[in-house]
């Protein structure tokens, strides 16, 4: 039984063909055959142009499979690449210079520690009653640094989608819903 064609003759030969660019990629046909579940033959039908082969498609699991491979190796995904296009999207890769989300506990503890280095700085520079030039600069240093941990969790609280209170808070005491 011959499947409903949804999509142009020439889109589903570019998706049989984005698999072979992938297999090439791999290292050929027999190299993506130690990666995925299915032998050599079969991956020769996924990307065969041929008639006989026209309805014979790469699983999703062995195209994962393979461009996971390819993405170690610093590819691109180029079955999903091809997929996005044919939707009408362009498919990008995230930002690698984007740092991984520290733990709120992170955050706050570097906060903490921002907050004492200053505190330190101040107590040190004042501990003779008058605070010179360099201690000046040495507590400013410190207080920047609060002020870059400070704005980083500020960043990393839009980044995460977080509710912003709008207008004025009230605080109750236990018990007290008055």
């Amino acid at each position: 039984m011959k499947r409903p064609d949804y999509l142009a003759a020439r889109d589903y030969a570019g998706l049989k063909t984005a698999f072979a660019r992938l297999m090439d990629a791999i290292g050929g046909q027999s190299a993506a055959a130690r990666i995925v579940r299915v032998g050599q033959p079969r991956l020769s039908q996924y990307a065969s142009l041929s008639e006989e082969h026209a309805d014979c498609f790469a699983p999703l699991d062995a195209v994962a499979d393979l461009e996971a491979e390819l993405t170690s190796r610093g590819g691109k995904p180029l079955v999903a690449e091809h997929l996005a296009e044919l939707a009408g999207f362009e498919l990008t890769a995230k930002d690698p210079a984007r740092p991984a989300e520290r733990s709120w506990c992170a955050a706050i503890g570097a906060i903490a520690q921002e907050f004492g280095d200053l505190a330190g700085r101040i107590g040190t520079a004042n501990a003779d009653g008058a605070v010179d030039q360099r201690e000046a600069a040495e507590c400013l240093r410190e207080a920047e640094e609060l002020k870059a941990e400070v704005e980083r969790v500020i960043e990393q609280l839009k980044a995460s989608g977080a509710n912003v209170v709008r207008g004025p808070v009230r605080v109750h005491a236990r018990g007290d819903r008055g």
